[in-house]
């Protein structure tokens, strides 16, 4: 059964890549490992955003490995931010160049 805090991250997480995708960004969804970022954003300027989504109402947090998968990647030089609302997700991308 799906609870309802999770319905809202996944909420927030599918209007994320519908907006990305409307503006040319291409999007994959990473399965493969657990804790590993929900997906990546492959903006133009090849500095991917690999985004950890959480519940809107700032109630989410990372687990351990989430934790672990983000810092890994940020020392790698990726963009690996929590995001817990649209607004934050528009900054990030604005940042890169996508509006």
């Amino acid at each position: 059964m799906t609870r309802r805090s999770d319905r809202r991250e996944s909420a927030l997480e599918a209007w994320c890549v519908k907006w990305a995708r409307a503006r040319g960004v291409q999007v994959s969804k990473n399965i493969e490992l657990a804790g590993i970022p929900d997906r990546t954003f492959w903006v133009p300027g090849g500095r991917p955003l690999v985004p950890e989504f959480k519940r809107p109402d700032g109630k989410g947090e990372p687990s351990p490995a989430q934790v672990w998968h983000m810092k890994k990647l940020r020392d790698m030089g990726y963009d690996s931010p929590l995001v817990d609302s649209k607004d934050e997700f528009i900054r990030l991308m604005a940042e890169k160049g996508v509006r």
